[in-house]
């Protein structure tokens, strides 16, 4: 239903007015001497700004009556030192937890340096003893080698030894029978000579 007055934009059918065809009777007030007696609604709470309620009763939550949506510009809230002081005290714990770890950091770099020192010193020494030990293996197979020809020659010379000692004996004992005019003897000791000499 429309008004003839009303905006030409559709309404709601819900939110309209009902017409009223029938007369409503009007109901005459009550003098106070018989007034019925009604019991007080309980508060609701309400949600005002920053999310403080206030009772139903109208009464401020505030001292003062109700605080504005925004708080004025020269009433700032006290600051809280708070989130400095937890800054301030975190700002220390990290210089002291960094020096604590310049010095361990220092300490290990000293430490390694003696340690690779160290290290390369022994390495050194390794190397010198392996030398050594090479030289000291080349002086033993020298001797051994030495010992092998002192001892091939000692041999030889035995062997020589007995070869000019057969060869002398029987040149012996041919001029001994050339001194005895023994012509077999001295054939033998001819022979002998030839075949040790």
């Amino acid at each position: 239903m429309t008004y003839p007055n009303a905006d030409p934009r559709p309404v709601d059918p819900v939110a309209q007015p009902v017409p009223v065809t029938e007369s409503v009777p009007v109901v005459e007030p009550v003098p106070a001497a018989q007034s019925v007696p009604v019991a007080r609604p309980e508060p609701v709470p309400v949600l005002e700004p920053y999310g403080l309620a206030t009772p139903a009763t109208g009464q401020p939550a505030f001292p003062g009556g109700p605080q504005p949506a925004f708080p004025p510009a020269g009433a700032a809230p006290p600051r809280k030192r708070t989130g400095l002081v937890v800054v301030s005290v975190l700002a220390v714990l990290f210089l002291a937890v960094s020096g604590a770890l310049g010095v361990l950091y220092v300490n290990e770099v000293d430490r390694n340096d003696s340690l690779t020192s160290q290290l390369s010193d022994k390495g050194r020494e390794l190397t010198e003893s392996a030398a050594r030990l090479e030289e000291a293996r080349e002086d033993a197979t020298r001797a051994k080698d030495a010992q092998e020809a002192a001892e091939a020659a000692r041999e030889r010379a035995e062997d020589e030894g007995e070869h000019m000692a057969a060869c002398r004996d029987a040149a012996r004992a041919f001029r001994e029978a050339l001194v005895a005019d023994d012509q077999a003897k001295g054939e033998e000791a001819a022979a002998r000579m030839f075949t040790s000499c």
